[in-house]
């Protein structure tokens, strides 16, 4: 018993300290005179975050669970403080599409443009960079501008 009641001291010293550290566990542990790696293993035993931002060990501060309306079984997940988030999904870039063309093959860039939903002015400079682009003779005197596989990096 006598046990139990030194540990809950020890979690409120801990919270306390926190408190007046904005959150930042360094400083916390600063403040109690313990070594950092003993402060954040006794937050991990008590199931207390550092909710602050400060020091290597910030992007432990939020957890904010993503929860799916449409299933009670998924669990969703959990997004830490040091990943990314956006309102919607990043576009891919004109030059990863490149290089997923197949080798050997040329599509006119007008269409590629089209389909890619970028411009055609886009898709050339893209394409001039990494020497993509070229022109083809599709019937005598008529020459078509094909986006190809890259031919550098």
């Amino acid at each position: 018993m006598a046990n139990g009641h030194i540990h809950a001291d020890e979690e409120v010293r801990i919270r306390k300290a926190l408190e007046r550290c904005g959150g930042v566990g360094v400083q916390a542990a600063k403040d109690l005179g313990m070594p950092t790696s003993s402060f954040f293993r006794r937050l991990r035993r008590f199931g207390i975050e550092a909710t602050g931002r400060g020091g290597r060990r910030a992007a432990v501060a939020t957890r904010v669970p993503v929860e799916t309306p449409t299933s009670d079984t998924h669990p969703g997940m959990i997004i830490l403080g040091n990943r990314r988030t956006s309102a919607k999904k990043p576009a891919q870039s004109v030059k990863s599409k490149l290089y997923e063309l197949p080798k050997g093959r040329g599509f006119p860039i007008h269409e590629a443009a089209r389909e890619w939903g970028v411009g055609v002015e886009t898709l050339r400079r893209h394409a001039r960079d990494v020497d993509a682009v070229c022109f083809v003779e599709a019937t005598p005197e008529n020459w078509v501008e094909v986006v190809t596989y890259p031919k550098r990096g």
